[in-house]
């Protein structure tokens, strides 16, 4: 195993004074090229852990260890970090004399970046002319001019649409591949994203609840699922399921019942067998138990523990 580019241990941090702290992480070590996400429920500590690995926020105890230096760090935030007034050309212009770069290192970061990013058409434009997602690739742009050995991002596609979205990860594939080994770290709960991410750290009351690779977190869960559709009575439906069968299952939506087996078409024999439940069912789907099955098990899971309710996610 490589020698961690970052580590934090017995690490805590609290927003007010002598209050329980926000953050409490163990210990947790993060290696070159890993591609990791920070998953939970608003609140859960994944934006203050994320800004505490990248250096933002100093531990009141224990100690972060880093082995990239500051330079080579970068973030990509919820909103974009660009001054609207001005032009793309002149944020990064601006953004790279702020990481101390010369005006030739600043035209070179630019030219290989200009591909992938597109920004021939952006740049001489005035940021608050542009589209949510064009200020997104702007603001990538400006996050990636140092050739960052670490990026960080804050839920980066907050207020996109699907399109937008897709656009922004797609953007960011492009920049990879030139090659650099880049360490990624994104703090997100959309199920579409955390596919793209081979290590998965679920938080819960600030601490580290699981860290995993991806595919170990889907084996946590039966191979088949029935996803049953219910008229606003998945509570009922869920409750009753409870009294006679022990398969694992999630809620959520009012609407939709996730059961997970390992025989989903037998499982949905035997609800068409109990009329109380399959009077409930309006339609119902066999399919594979997928990543987005198992991340929203866990994050229930989670959310039982702390006696908090299932829907809010």
């Amino acid at each position: 195993m490589k020698n961690p580019v970052l580590t934090l241990n017995q690490v805590e941090f609290s927003y007010k004074p002598s209050a329980k702290p926000n953050l409490f992480v163990n210990h947790l070590e993060i290696h070159a090229g890993e591609t990791l996400a920070l998953v939970g429920r608003n609140g859960s500590g994944k934006s203050t852990l994320l800004l505490t690995l990248a250096g933002l926020l100093d531990p009141q105890k224990g100690q972060r260890t880093a082995l990239i230096p500051r330079s080579k760090i970068a973030l990509v935030f919820q909103t974009p970090c660009l001054d609207k007034k001005l032009t793309v050309g002149e944020n990064l212009s601006l953004f790279g004399k702020v990481w101390g770069m010369s005006r030739a290192e600043i035209d070179r970061a630019i030219s290989k970046l200009e591909h992938a990013l597109q920004l021939g058409e952006l740049i001489p434009k005035t940021v608050q002319t542009l589209s949510g997602g064009q200020q997104r690739r702007a603001d990538l742009a400006r996050a990636l001019l140092c050739d960052p050995e670490i990026l960080f991002l804050d839920e980066p596609t907050a207020g996109l649409d699907l399109v937008a979205q897709r656009e922004f990860w797609n953007t960011l594939a492009e920049t990879g591949k030139t090659g650099v080994i880049r360490t990624l770290i994104c703090a997100s709960h959309h199920a579409a994203e955390l596919k793209l991410f081979n290590r998965l750290v679920f938080m819960n009351n600030g601490q580290i609840a699981l860290d995993a690779q991806q595919n170990s977190i889907t084996s946590l869960l039966p191979p088949e699922t029935l996803e049953v559709n219910t008229p606003e009575k998945a509570d009922t439906f869920a409750r009753d399921l409870s009294k006679t069968s022990q398969a694992p299952f999630s809620v959520p939506s009012r609407d939709k019942v996730l059961i997970h087996s390992e025989n989903a078409s037998a499982t949905l024999e035997k609800i068409k067998t109990d009329a109380a439940l399959n009077a409930l069912v309006e339609s119902a789907l066999v399919r594979k138990t997928q990543l987005s099955d198992a991340l929203w098990h866990e994050l229930i899971r989670l959310s039982d523990i702390s006696g908090e309710g299932a829907y809010n996610t």
